[in-house]
């Protein structure tokens, strides 16, 4: 079956073809995972100096519930870490609150789909006020991207006025 034979210099060129692309996918492979761990380590991280600050913050995912409730929240809500973490976020704080930080979150997942950088997502600053009991509270909505175009969750930085 001579005619169906690949030429001796197609061939090696197939064979180098091949060794470069497992080459590629090995490098590939070793990048992905050491992203991986550069972000497992960077969300490690920023765990940490969240849930040491004393200014409540707290995170929620995609779908409002919590994921982190700092030690600031705690006092603040009397709601223990434990049992506010996988809660919706409207279980635990007032609608005058709740509400606008879920409208946030929804709004920064529109502004990613559009967005190719990180850095082009920015921070929502907003006062808001009961005024049932006269308290205000300012907070700081920071989106959290999992990838470009895709926000995984808000972190919520609250100041009680």
């Amino acid at each position: 079956r001579e005619g169906n034979s690949i030429p001796a210099p197609e061939l090696d060129a197939l064979k180098q073809a091949l060794v470069q692309e497992q080459r590629a996918v090995v490098i590939q492979k070793a990048s992905a995972e050491k992203a991986r761990r550069s972000t497992s380590c960077l969300q490690a991280f920023a765990r940490t100096l969240l849930q040491s600050l004393n200014q409540p913050c707290f995170q929620i995912n995609r779908e409002g519930k919590v994921v982190l409730w700092n030690t600031g929240m705690i006092l603040w809500t009397d709601i223990g870490d434990q049992e506010a973490i996988g809660k919706e976020i409207t279980q635990l704080l007032p609608t005058f609150l709740s509400t606008p930080l879920l409208n946030t979150i929804r709004e920064a997942s529109t502004q990613a789909e559009a967005l190719t950088h990180a850095e082009e997502i920015t921070p929502t600053h907003e006062t808001l006020s009961n005024d049932d009991d006269f308290e205000s509270v300012a907070y700081t909505a920071i989106p959290l991207l999992k990838v470009p175009g895709c926000v995984e969750g808000c972190v919520i930085l609250l100041d009680i006025v």
